[in-house]
């Protein structure tokens, strides 16, 4: 389906109105030029058409932004779908530095577990087994501490403790590296 000025208006006009018919129509026009475009900045077919459905939740969600004075809702779609692939991109790199910064810090073996899904397991190893078991039975399997404290028949305030001290050594841990990622 081509769209004309006519078409486009009355596309914008009615989604403004929050008629899914107008907005389907406008999915419809649009979907396979944003996909391409998207394709071709992130270079991964899969996760360009998960990304087009963020430009189009995008879309919906700020259609009070579109002004039909600056432009097509062609070419406000495909801003939108930049900032999407942006987005996504910076994220790989981030994501890139920090298994690399990981990588440097705790080994290979821990790379394995980041790209196994592992990542927490990997980093609470970093800490001693009294204060391991606390922060994954807290983080991981979501317990109270009055829940921890029974079950390990250990006194409340030992359990509030262990935890303050536990993530203060995770702290400590990654503090000395922070100021390379952000500007301390």
């Amino acid at each position: 389906m081509t769209a004309t000025p006519q078409t486009e208006a009355y596309l914008i006009g009615s989604h403004k109105n929050e008629q899914a018919a107008a907005f389907t129509a406008l999915y419809n026009t649009y979907h396979s030029a944003l996909l391409s475009v998207l394709v071709k900045l992130v270079n991964d077919p899969e996760k360009a058409e998960d990304l087009l459905q963020d430009t189009f939740i995008r879309a919906w969600t700020h259609l009070h932004q579109y002004d039909p004075a600056q432009g097509r809702p062609y070419t406000w779609l495909l801003t939108i779908t930049r900032h999407v692939a942006m987005d996504e991109l910076r994220h790989r790199k981030v994501q890139a530095q920090a298994i690399t910064y990981i990588g440097e810090r705790m080994g290979e073996g821990v790379l394995l577990a980041i790209h196994d899904g592992l990542l927490n397991s990997s980093i609470f190893s970093l800490l001693p087994p009294k204060y391991r078991q606390i922060i994954e039975l807290t983080y991981i399997h979501g317990w109270t501490q009055q829940e921890i404290a029974q079950e390990l028949n250990v006194p409340l305030g030992t359990i509030k403790t262990r935890t303050r001290n536990a993530l203060q050594e995770l702290r400590h841990f990654f503090s000395q590296d922070i100021c390379q990622y952000h500007s301390c």
